[in-house]
């Protein structure tokens, strides 16, 4: 293909890929307690990969525990947030007439008494039009945690973002979708490219329940008798999900195991049942599952024993296919709380984000590799505070049309928005990058040029995901073109090669950390620090244990790195709890 032409079109096109989808760009979190009064709300900033975890302000103290949502404009920007109790501005204050979400016996008990609203999977938002959104919203029975009907209500409230000058309104609120006996409800990109289907599955009989979603209207229900194995008599405890090309879904309940069917969307209708039973094992229970990007494998979390497991869905036998790619390795936090495996998350950046009842996050880095290569890092995150129950649930609001199919009926076609991150390659190869395709609306032809003459043929690819190695150190910009037979989109980003990897609050100069790789002594340049403030220095293993810890001084502070193994070490500069800087740094 002529990349001439495909630099045009990319510039022809700039004004339609500027229309970005980054509705799940930041994820607001925090818990607190009054024996704890430092925690604050953080939020996870994937405006840059890896994403950044700013914490917020001591007076920003909104209890976001159990149900809740953080929703984006499509330019990444916060339009508002939820708890599940209130939806809130921007800014923190209650929205016009969105003090009361969900109300009943369990509002007033969990919201006026302990700030949050107690349900897993409980809300998620649509953008509509213009400046509208919906949120679906699920209300926990009166009568508690008893029977098989303990989420008996869908809702739905409507989020009008012209109204008080930017700040929102709720015009409509608490609007019954549903009542009777459901699972949890999720939403997929219907195949025109433009509306949402709604599923929900009864957790009584073999029955899932669809809506259409349209920017003017909701039409539905039609139900589907078709049988459902994750379900049992007891109450639901569970979690369901649509892979990232919305061809298959999955429902998890904790007790019963996994189904997994082909969908159907054009019709709504799901097939092809296949399903993961509950080991015999009485405490071998499932959390969450979630597919990989590709949607080749499926992940799961379970309990006891701590594990994530993955399986193949291209093997003619799902339940055989299983391999275990990471067991809890025992860690427990400064609570005394296991930091186990819970709730499933895909970030923007392709990777799988794994909350744990904590004060820390687990990453899945290559989802879409099979066994252990796809590498589960425990503890790959620290969050400023604990996250309990952080179970956030976002749509795949970058899936576009199914282009050819019997309902491509609107014109909307799959115009790629082109984005990338990059890894280190190899712990002993510091200049090796691995570069991984993260772009939307399906791309199917790739172009990277990595401004790295002096490695000859190797200076560009036309792989999906390459592995570059680089001539010598230094700063690279580094160009994806991704393109199909529509358009083509152009990415360019600074990569730094052998020399840390860090971002910076703009208070504090940004520090050198050298060299990279190191064998005997690495150097921390930092020419001044923040006045008022014990600046640490950490290092930690892969397994994100800390090997060191020093407080830093003005200008230049010396770590003793020749005990250590070879391999690959990540840093942090923090005062307090605050994490002003990452990188990581490579052994020899």
């Amino acid at each position: 293909m002529d990349m001439r032409f495909l630099l045009l079109t990319s510039i022809l096109m700039a004004g339609i890929q500027a229309s970005a989808q980054k509705y799940d760009y930041l994820w607001r979190h925090g818990s607190y307690s009054q024996f704890y009064p430092d925690f604050r709300d953080f939020v996870v900033d994937f405006h840059t990969f890896p994403p950044a975890i700013i914490p917020l302000g001591m007076d920003t103290t909104i209890f976001l525990q159990g149900s809740g949502i953080t929703m984006c404009n499509k330019e990444g920007k916060v339009v508002f947030f939820s708890n599940g109790c209130s939806l809130f501005t921007a800014d923190d204050h209650v929205m016009e007439d969105g003090e009361v979400l969900n109300p009943g016996k369990i509002f007033d008990v969990y919201c006026k008494k302990q700030g949050y609203y107690p349900i897993y999977q409980g809300m998620f938002a649509i953008h509509l039009k213009h400046n509208l959104y919906r949120v679906f919203h699920q209300r926990q029975d009166d009568k508690g945690l008893s029977g098989r009907c303990t989420y008996p209500d869908i809702l739905y409230s409507t989020v009008d973002m012209d109204q008080n000058g930017g700040q929102g309104k709720v015009i409509e609120s608490n609007v019954e979708l549903f009542h009777g006996c459901p699972q949890v409800l999720c939403a997929n990109r219907h195949a025109n490219g433009r509306d949402w289907w709604l599923l929900l599955a009864s957790n009584e009989s073999d029955a899932y329940y669809r809506y259409l979603l349209t920017p003017d209207t909701i039409l539905g229900p039609w139900i589907q008798q078709i049988e459902n194995p994750a379900r049992d008599t007891s109450e639901y405890y569970g979690w369901s999900d649509f892979s990232q090309d919305g061809q298959k879904f999955v429902n998890t309940h904790f007790r019963a195991g996994i189904a997994v069917y082909d969908f159907d969307r054009c019709t709504g209708l799901l097939s092809n049942l296949r399903y993961v039973p509950r080991a015999s094992n009485t405490v071998d229970f499932r959390f969450a599952s979630i597919f990989s990007p590709n949607g080749r494998f499926l992940y799961s979390s379970v309990g006891y024993p701590a594990r994530v497991d993955q399986f193949d869905l291209t093997a003619p036998d799902l339940v055989a296919s299983r391999k275990t790619v990471e067991v809890w390795d025992g860690t427990k936090d400064e609570f005394g709380h296991n930091i186990l495996f819970h709730f499933f998350q895909h970030g923007p950046d392709g990777k799988i984000y794994i909350w744990s009842f904590s004060r820390y996050i687990h990453v899945i880095d290559y989802p879409d590799r099979a066994g252990l290569a796809c590498h589960v890092g425990q503890r790959a995150i620290k969050l400023p505070s604990p996250a309990f129950d952080a179970n956030f649930y976002y749509p795949h609001y970058r899936l576009g049309p199914l282009d050819g199919s019997s309902c491509d009926t609107l014109g909307i076609n799959n115009l790629p928005h082109a984005e990338y991150r990059y890894d280190l390659s190899d712990s002993t190869q510091a200049w090796a990058l691995q570069f991984t395709d993260v772009s939307w609306y399906e791309p199917d032809h790739w172009h990277w040029d990595f401004n790295d003459p002096a490695s000859g043929g190797s200076n560009t690819s036309l792989e999906q995901n390459p592995v570059h190695t680089f001539s010598q150190s230094g700063t690279y910009t580094v160009c994806l073109i991704a393109s199909n037979q529509y358009a083509a989109d152009t990415i360019c980003k600074e990569v730094k090669v052998g020399i840390s990897s860090s971002y910076a609050l703009p208070a504090l100069p940004q520090a050198q950390v050298y060299p990279n790789p190191v064998t005997d002594a690495l150097m921390v340049s930092l020419p001044a620090l923040l006045p008022g403030h014990q600046l640490y220095f950490t290092l930690t293993d892969a397994l994100g244990r800390t090997v060191r810890k020093i407080t830093l001084s003005d200008f230049e502070t010396e770590l003793n790195m020749a005990d250590l193994p070879k391999g690959i070490y990540f840093w942090k500069i923090r005062s307090g709890w605050d994490i002003l800087q990452t990188g990581k740094v490579v052994k020899m």
